[in-house]
């Protein structure tokens, strides 16, 4: 079987769909563990400055955390409830 990790990048708690992106990925002979990475989240003050998420801030914590794990497929919120940072835009990351 193949194993693969699915981050997923979102302002709200997604962990209640990671047994369904597993059930999705067994029915191909894929084990897709996933984590999660809340940008926006009040818990995550590391990547706030003036109440809004910075995109600095956001990369060092993401550099921090997932430096050396190897990452096989990526989910972004598309409305990350701030104006200056969206799924489009996080991409420059």
């Amino acid at each position: 079987m193949i194993k693969r990790i699915c981050l997923i990048i979102d302002d709200d708690d997604q962990s209640d769909i990671f047994p369904l992106i597993k059930k999705e990925g067994l029915k191909y002979q894929i084990d897709i563990e996933c984590i999660q990475f809340n940008i926006g989240n009040p818990s995550e003050n590391k990547i706030l400055k003036n109440q809004t998420v910075d995109s600095e801030l956001v990369l060092d914590v993401f550099k921090e955390r997932y430096t050396g794990v190897k990452i096989d497929l990526i989910a972004v919120d598309w409305d990350l409830n701030n104006p200056t940072l969206t799924g489009p835009l996080f991409r420059v990351c």
